[in-house]
């Protein structure tokens, strides 16, 4: 089968992003050939560059939605963006286009221009969340748009979590419930011997003692991810008399804010941010505990992957989380800023290594079971079948 991929092109960084290089991975595993379409924007470069092994990129100048100031409704209103984009489509030909979106009301033009370009298609909606629930401006009327689209239009929709499910289809109308599909996202294997052999070698290079706990978060230092409650975690448990180290893999708005944060504390020690990184799977062994304390979330890829390398995790009790992280079993689940249950489960789990080593062996186990790329691709793959009706029509490859 001939798939197109439609980022959404927000950034290469995020989790909703870097998804589809492992869509395309797993197809390509499965025997399919995929083309990819960004934008030209340099904040797609490296995601066109962990594309590029699996499918063809291609590249469009391309408006993404928050990069308009009305969101939405901007993207709705560019007839220019959707005819472009769809003419594009139809020169290419492929089985099925699929488009990827952050939020519901993400992509609403490359949806649309899929609508125009009268192909099989289907989304991928990541944050289930609608404008108005966070506080967006304008979220009444964004929202309102949004439901209109998917009412109107009759596409299948990936969602990554049983929970995502149950709130889209609260959200847009029992209608829609039928069109949602659930595929948890899937990573590949992200632990090896020369990882866990380097693991004294990163702990040196971040400064961390013999003898202390270092818990760990993977991500972009923004809002959403709550970074100043992760500095808390760590402060809480140093007062506890606990030997930790925070280290943050990765960058964003508030590194900054976390770094002034964690000086006025006088606890620069404390906090070690490690920038964005290439060779994040190599560094993962050499955390103790995965946090993840986010506010909201998808079906975080850098979860999947700690649990792939054997972290035991505490992660807030929002969205997907849960079906992820069995609470007491492969990890804790605590209440978003609830900061004494946080603290508890980190001094539980930083006081008894052999807990941390069972949770982390039965996360591990959970990965290897349902959050691998070839169960995600699988799935994905049975729904472009659906959309085409069952008879794939053979074309030229999507390149």
């Amino acid at each position: 089968m001939n798939v197109l991929l439609i980022s959404s092109s927000s950034g290469s960084r995020g989790g909703g992003e870097i998804y589809l290089a492992r869509l395309a991975e797993g197809l390509v595993g499965l025997g399919h050939r995929v083309g990819v379409l960004m934008s030209t924007a340099p904040v797609m470069d490296e995601l066109a560059a962990a594309i590029e092994p699996y499918g063809t990129v291609h590249r469009l100048p391309l408006r993404n939605t928050y990069d308009r100031r009305s969101r939405g409704l901007g993207a709705v209103a560019d007839h220019d963006q959707q005819r472009r984009v769809a003419q594009f489509i139809g020169a290419l030909a492929p089985d099925v286009v699929h488009v990827n979106q952050q939020v519901a009301e993400d992509g609403l033009d490359l949806v649309l221009a899929a609508e125009r370009a009268r192909v099989p298609y289907l989304t991928t909606i990541h944050v289930t969340h609608a404008a108005q629930s966070l506080g967006a401006k304008f979220g009444v009327v964004r929202d309102l748009v949004t439901w209109q689209l998917f009412a109107r239009i009759k596409a299948r929709h990936v969602v990554v979590a049983d929970q995502a499910r149950r709130d889209l289809a609260a959200w847009l109308g029992s209608d829609i419930a039928k069109r949602l599909h659930v595929v948890h996202n899937g990573v590949r294997p992200v632990i090896d011997g020369q990882a866990v052999a380097a693991r004294s070698a990163v702990r040196s290079e971040w400064g961390v003692a013999h003898d202390q706990v270092v818990l760990g978060c993977v991500g972009r230092i923004e809002e959403q991810k709550n970074p100043l409650f992760a500095f808390a975690i760590a402060a809480a448990a140093k007062a506890d008399n606990i030997p930790v180290k925070l280290v943050w893999i990765g960058d964003g708005a508030l590194r900054r804010t976390m770094e002034e944060h964690a000086a006025s504390q006088d606890a620069s020690a404390l906090l070690h941010i490690d920038g964005w990184r290439n060779d994040v799977a190599r560094r993962l062994p050499a955390f103790d505990i995965f946090l993840i304390p986010s506010k909201f979330e998808g079906l975080p890829l850098a979860l999947l992957e700690g649990m792939w390398a054997g972290l035991p995790a505490i992660v807030s009790d929002v969205d997907a989380m849960p079906e992820a992280i069995n609470d007491g079993v492969n990890g804790f689940v605590c209440p978003p800023d609830d900061l004494p249950r946080w603290r508890e489960a980190v001094s539980r789990l930083a006081a008894d290594p052999a807990l941390r080593h069972r949770m982390g062996f039965a996360a591990a186990a959970v990965a290897r079971e349902r959050f691998g790329l070839g169960v995600m691709a699988a799935k994905t793959l049975d729904l472009y079948r659906a959309a085409v009706g069952g008879s794939v029509r053979e074309k030229s490859a999507v390149a």
